[in-house]
């Protein structure tokens, strides 16, 4: 099998005329008619300010660079999510974002315009030494790909979704009502804190609860997916266990009172956990990604706070609101280094209370806080809810080795498990692969690791591999053929012929 997929991914670089004719397209639109689009006017604006050439000449290689990259991806239809993700989010928040804000005037907190060109450097060396990992892992060989695929287990399946129910009715009767999922996210963390699992208790107790009750229901739901919307008859059990999961996750992971990252996590989640998946669903589903990041993201937080604190919906242009909301990666990517200017380089500490998250502060006073809360607070920000996207996570701490160091080991690993992963997509009967199951969610999930602070993002990325991990089947190779999860999943097929598969 790996030899075959070596075989498929070297005729790939053979795009078919239908292949290049989307790449084409793909490229020109988000490499010449956006930003074109954004620069018509203020142009002059730009150049006219100290080191604007060199800004905007740096912002103009990291979009060209990520859109590239990203029309690459599009192209070929790769089910490449891990790097089509990371080049999403640095089109978007990494350039998109960036020379929004240069060709308005407009931008989010930045402690002085100096630190904008060495902040936007930053991003240019991090995007460089992802894409020089993936290709130093396509160089040394980087396998063949393992031939053993893993499966799940049924009976581990039954006790995660058991696990699930009984964290779903804690979360329910701790909160003191459902009503709580429906209202607002501000109002479900309040709701939270009153029960002591919010952020009013320990917060690395906080951390455990909320990623137990946000990911245990998501990945029951997801596994049990794959035997549900197999054709023919199915086991009553499958059945119920679905419509329950559902009705838990509709209840705790709605976009209502979840953040926006974690619904995408939930969204992509879904859709490639459905059967059939096609080159033609990736592509539609990777471009409505970045239509949504770049134009729908920045106005769906209608439900983050209670009406009275509601602020209006923008009516400026989209370069206005995509300047002045949610993406303020770049400008506290400048805060950072300012940070580090005053404060010094604090050698693995934030990176250390990332990783162990669930220490709590009782035992380990000196943990440090969320990066963005750090700089928040060094700002003097009344909010201080900010990100620490993962160049700046890696700086505050190693300086220039750690981004690179980082971002090359980073690169490698999300080519190394993209592979895997078309790997599985090339054999019949691994719908109830786990890999197939657990790599859109940490795909998903991605945005947020890649968004920051990682502090606050590891709680339930932890949960989601955990319970990946538990309900793996503990064979060395693959499932026993005999048991009764491996014959329900030799049993499914496709919808319909595939018109372009994988």
């Amino acid at each position: 099998m790996g030899d075959q997929l070596h075989r498929v991914e070297a005729m790939n670089l053979r795009l078919s005329e239908r292949e290049w004719a989307i790449l084409a397209i793909t490229w020109v639109v988000l490499c010449g008619a956006i930003p074109f689009w954004f620069l018509r006017s203020g142009l002059l604006d730009i150049v006219g300010r100290p080191s604007g050439i060199l800004i905007l000449i740096c912002t103009l290689v990291i979009l060209l660079y990520a859109g590239s990259r990203l029309a690459w991806i599009i192209g070929r239809g790769e089910p490449h999510l891990l790097q089509a993700v990371w080049w999403m989010f640095c089109y978007v928040a990494g350039s998109l974002a960036p020379l929004a804000q240069l060709s308005t005037d407009h931008s989010t907190l930045l402690i002085r315009e100096a630190y904008r060109l060495p902040a936007t450097v930053l991003v240019l060396v991090a995007v460089v030494a992802f894409d020089l990992g993936r290709s130093l892992w396509d160089q040394m060989g980087g396998g063949p790909p393992r031939n053993r695929v893993r499966y799940v287990s049924e009976r581990r399946m039954v006790a995660l979704s058991w696990a699930a129910s009984i964290v779903f009715l804690y979360a329910i009767t701790a909160g003191g009502s459902i009503n709580q999922y429906f209202s607002t996210r501000q109002a479900n963390l309040i709701a939270a804190a009153d029960a002591g699992v919010g952020p009013g208790a320990s917060q690395a107790m906080a951390g455990v609860i909320s990623g137990a009750i946000a990911a245990l229901p998501l990945v029951a739901l997801l596994a049990w997916t794959p035997l549900f919307m197999r054709r023919g008859p199915r086991p009553a059990r499958v059945t119920i266990w679905w419509f329950a999961l559902l009705a838990m996750n509709v209840v705790v992971n709605n976009p209502i009172s979840r953040s926006r990252y974690w619904f995408l996590t939930v969204t992509i989640g879904l859709l490639f956990t459905l059967p059939g998946m096609t080159k033609s669903r990736f592509r539609a589903i990777i471009l409505v990604g970045v239509a949504a990041a770049a134009i729908i993201f920045p106005y769906s937080d209608v439900f983050r706070v209670e009406s009275q604190y509601e602020r209006p919906i923008s009516s400026g242009s989209l370069q206005e609101t995509l300047a002045i909301k949610d993406y303020d990666q770049l400008t506290m990517t400048g805060n950072g280094i300012w940070w580090v200017d005053e404060t010094g380089l604090h050698f693995g500490r934030q990176l250390a209370s990332a990783a162990l998250f669930f220490v709590p502060r009782s035992i380990w006073p000196d943990k440090a806080y969320d990066t963005g809360v750090e700089i928040g607070i060094a700002l003097k920000s009344v909010n201080v809810n900010l990100s620490s996207p993962i160049w700046l996570e890696l700086w505050v701490d190693f300086w220039w080795p750690g981004v690179v160091a980082g971002l090359i080991i980073a690169g490698g690993l999300a080519r190394r498990f993209d592979l895997r992963y078309t790997e599985v997509l090339l054999r019949p009967d691994t719908s109830l692969a786990v890999l197939r199951i657990g790599l859109p969610l940490i795909a998903g999930y991605e945005f947020i690791l890649i968004r920051g602070p990682l502090l606050q993002a590891m709680g339930r990325v932890a949960f989601l591999v955990l319970a990946l991990w538990f309900i793996t089947e503990r064979s060395t190779s693959r499932a026993d053929p005999s048991s009764d999860i491996t014959a329900t999943s030799q049993e499914l097929v496709s919808h319909g012929p595939r018109k372009e598969p994988f």
